[in-house]
């Protein structure tokens, strides 16, 4: 495609246009110094598990883990140099408290509307994934969470009261970053993080105590279409009927999307580069993240009648 005047005016629109749309959230959202009633932790072979979890108990947990492996490629490996933290599976404990399940559906809708996504109370879930254990020493080498089951966006931690110094996370996202140091409120209180799977993100170092937590998958399975509401509908409408106006002008307007010789005034395909990531099983328009989803609902809108086909592809640069 020619790069003409008239087809730099037009990316350069529709780029500015789509740039103005924001989520109502972040990539990361979190909350400190939580009052919940207690989970309940019953560990298999311990019993019930008192909070605030003392150092005592912690290293008697430790002896009932396994160490923490990490995703590299399509293998599982265990290297303490990358990822140094100990693991139960939800088959070695359970959380006997009725109430916790509860607190934490109030907590899924808090980190729902933190990470900007739009979606029904009732299509996302918090599945139980692990209760990690960092000791002293303990830590977790920047990386992107596995999306590990159909519909997963999101990874939630829950730390639970334990008293420790350091195991900050630090995430980043197209460069920006985001820290959560739950260190400050971590003898007594809980706490809790979500980011969007995509996100790289660190565990820096544990310098004293435990830090314990649970994780949580969250997944997103929409039972109905995107409920977005247009704010700027009307500008990507107008840019699209330039582009419509531009092909009718030259004689296209029977035109097919990959027709390579449509005048350089009309560009056959536009490509606009999303914010976050997929993997090809959640690369679908009703599993779009935050600020992609908006964006997408409202240049969806400006496409009906237009007769303009959107399309989602996974690009590979080398």
């Amino acid at each position: 495609v020619n790069d003409n005047d008239g087809h730099i005016e037009l990316k350069r629109g529709l780029c500015a246009v789509l740039e103005t749309i924001e989520s109502s959230g972040s990539f990361l959202t979190q909350d400190l110094g939580l009052g919940l009633a207690i989970p309940g932790l019953n560990i298999a072979g311990l019993g019930n598990i008192r909070l605030p979890i003392s150092a005592d108990d912690a290293k008697a947990i430790t002896q009932c883990c396994d160490r923490s492996p990490y995703g590299k490629g399509s293998e599982t490996l265990v290297d303490e140099s990358v990822r140094k933290t100990w693991q139960l599976d939800p088959g070695q404990f359970s959380l006997q408290n009725p109430l916790w399940q509860q607190q934490m559906d109030d907590v899924v809708d808090d980190a729902v509307t933190g990470l900007g996504l739009i979606a029904q109370p009732d299509e996302v879930q918090a599945e139980l994934y692990k209760l990690l254990i960092y000791e002293e020493g303990a830590f977790f080498l920047p990386h992107q969470d596995t999306e590990k089951a159909d519909g997963m966006f999101a990874t939630l931690v829950v730390c639970l009261p334990s008293k420790h110094e350091g195991g900050t996370l630090v995430a980043s996202h197209r460069g920006w970053k985001i820290a959560w140091s739950t260190a400050s409120s971590s003898e007594f209180s809980f706490s809790w993080a979500a980011w969007y799977a995509d996100v790289i993100h660190e565990v820096r170092p544990v310098t004293s105590g435990y830090r314990v937590a649970l994780v949580y998958n969250l997944i997103h399975r929409p039972l109905v279409g995107l409920g977005i509401s247009g704010v700027q509908t009307d500008k990507l409408t107008h840019l699209l009927e330039s582009w419509v106006s531009d092909c009718s002008g030259n004689g296209q307007s029977d035109h097919s999307a990959w027709d390579h010789h449509i005048n350089g005034d009309c560009p056959p395909a536009l490509v606009y580069v999303l914010e976050h990531q997929y993997t090809v099983a959640e690369l679908s328009f009703d599993r779009l993240k935050g600020v992609d989803q908006v964006r997408f609902g409202e240049l969806q809108k400006a496409c009906q009648g237009l007769d303009f086909d959107l399309y989602l592809a996974n690009i590979e640069k080398t």
